[in-house]
């Protein structure tokens, strides 16, 4: 059944046995929504993911979909192509789909689709759902994340949304997903919410970039700027939070000896996150880490009103030590 990401989104409670996903380039960060929802969907399984490039063939799936359990377990198995499958793997692919039973979800995500004419595609229309992403799901995915965190938005801040964030898919859902963390349950996202954090010339996340980078004065300048009162704090108090704990991982991935840019990979950060990351990775001890992690909940009970203590300058103090420079040492970690 061809299909728009929509409609998917709009049958929560029936998951395709067969699904297949495709999209151009710069769609990948809603393919991997839609994977996401998919796995939510079909629950707890054994997951198998293939990358497949013209030479693969489906022995291994074949095992384990003739892999009888007692137990009735459920798998999903994706497979990725970079391209297309090739003519030679068309009747394969047929012929395995033909073999997925209630408790397996198999999926194939590929490049966009051209057309729909070759035998393999009908036979995922047959027997499951052909899904095509673009860039117009933008509105869909919008809505639908802010309905299932509680929230409600309204049109003209989901267009704003999308100015603010246009031809790039990843920082459009990591900054949705930091609004969605900032607001009670029921409230309505306006115009004025997010302007009030992507301010272009300050905003949380130009601190986050000054203090990573070791610029006090420029961190200094920014917090002068966005903090009148203490619940300017709570935003404040996230972005630092959510650093740190970033920190905190590539910090025990260097301990595993992992290459810094594999571990920050892992992040899903870009841009100048990635250097600025690596910078404070450098400067700040692991022990100095844990410390701001101790000052802020120290920083959250103060908001609160549980601790009467002045919330400004204890956010000096903090993004000064953020600032930092620790003494050389020949291991990050």
């Amino acid at each position: 059944m061809l299909q728009s990401l929509n409609n998917l989104l709009e049958e929560k409670h029936i998951v395709p046995r067969v699904c297949l996903i495709h999209a151009p380039e710069a769609c990948y960060p809603y393919v991997c929504f839609a994977l996401q929802h998919l796995y939510n969907q079909f629950g707890t399984a054994n997951r198998y993911r293939f990358i497949a490039d013209r030479y693969f063939n489906f022995d291994e799936v074949n095992k384990i979909l003739g892999n009888y359990s007692l137990f009735e377990e459920k798998n999903l198995i994706e497979i990725n192509y970079k391209t297309k499958p090739t003519t030679a793997q068309d009747h394969d692919l047929s012929t395995l789909i033909e073999k997925i039973d209630a408790n397996t979800c198999f999926i194939i995500t590929t490049e966009k689709l051209p057309s729909i004419s070759s035998n393999w595609i009908k036979t995922f229309n047959q027997y499951g759902n052909v899904i095509g992403i673009t860039e117009k799901d933008t509105p869909a995915i919008i809505k639908y994340r802010v309905v299932e965190a509680g929230l409600r938005i309204n049109n003209s801040a989901i267009n704003l949304l999308i100015e603010l964030n246009q031809a790039n898919l990843a920082q459009l859902m990591q900054e949705l997903s930091r609004l969605l963390l900032l607001y009670p349950k029921d409230h309505e996202i306006n115009i004025n919410d997010i302007q009030r954090i992507d301010n272009s010339e300050y905003n949380i996340y130009q601190l986050s970039s000054a203090y990573l980078s070791g610029n006090l004065r420029q961190s200094l300048k920014i917090l002068d700027n966005i903090y009148v009162e203490a619940s300017d704090a709570i935003l404040i108090m996230w972005i630092i939070n959510d650093d740190i704990r970033k920190l905190i991982k590539i910090k025990g991935k260097l301990k595993e000896k992992i290459n810094i840019d594999i571990a920050i990979n892992g992040l899903k950060v870009w841009g100048l996150a990635i250097n600025n990351l690596k910078i404070a990775a450098e400067r700040l001890p692991y022990k100095t880490l844990l410390s701001l992690l101790d000052q802020l909940a120290t920083l959250d009970l103060m908001i609160k009103g549980v601790v009467d203590r002045n919330v400004r300058t204890h956010l000096t103090s903090m993004i000064t030590t953020l600032c930092a420079t620790s003494q050389p040492s020949h291991a990050l970690p």
